[in-house]
Formats: structure tokens, sequence, C-alpha cells
């Protein structure tokens, strides 16, 4: 099972588009930075691949919805609540 130039493409786009996000956030001194939000972009773009390969895309692709929720959730709070 070869990987073939579309996905190699669709994963260069993920590490760019995720890199520029993570990148302004670290400038910002945000909690989730470069390195965090890259890889969950790689994750997501590979496990939306690996889903459309073996499994029903509607399935995976809404987990993979909810978890970035949960982590954008916990990675908004910046102020510790008192």
């Amino acid at each position: 099972m070869a990987i073939s130039l579309e996905e190699v493409l669709k994963l260069v786009l993920a590490v760019l588009l995720g890199g520029t996000i993570g990148l302004e956030r670290q400038l910002h001194h945000k909690a989730a930075g470069f390195r965090t939000i890259t890889l969950i972009c790689i994750g997501a773009t590979l496990f939306t691949i690996l889903s459309m390969r073996i499994a029903s895309a509607s399935g995976v692709a809404s987990t993979i919805v909810t978890g970035i929720g949960f982590l954008g959730a916990g990675s908004s709070c910046t102020r510790p609540i008192a």
C-alpha cells in the first residue's frame, strides 16, 4: 500500500498551515505553540487519510473534531481559576 502524491501534498499542507498557526500562538505566548499545533495537524491529517483507505471517513472525522475541540477548550484557559 503506497502513499500517493495527493496524500503527500495533504501532509505538507497540514505542516505548513499547522506551523503557521502554531508560530502565531508561540509569538503571542499561548499555551499550545508551534510543535503542539503542528503535531495535531499532522495527526489529524494522517488519521483522516487512513480512515478514507480503510473504513468510513465520517466516523473517524467526527472523533477528530471532538478531540480538537477538547484540546482547544483546554488551551484557551490561560489564567488559573481561583
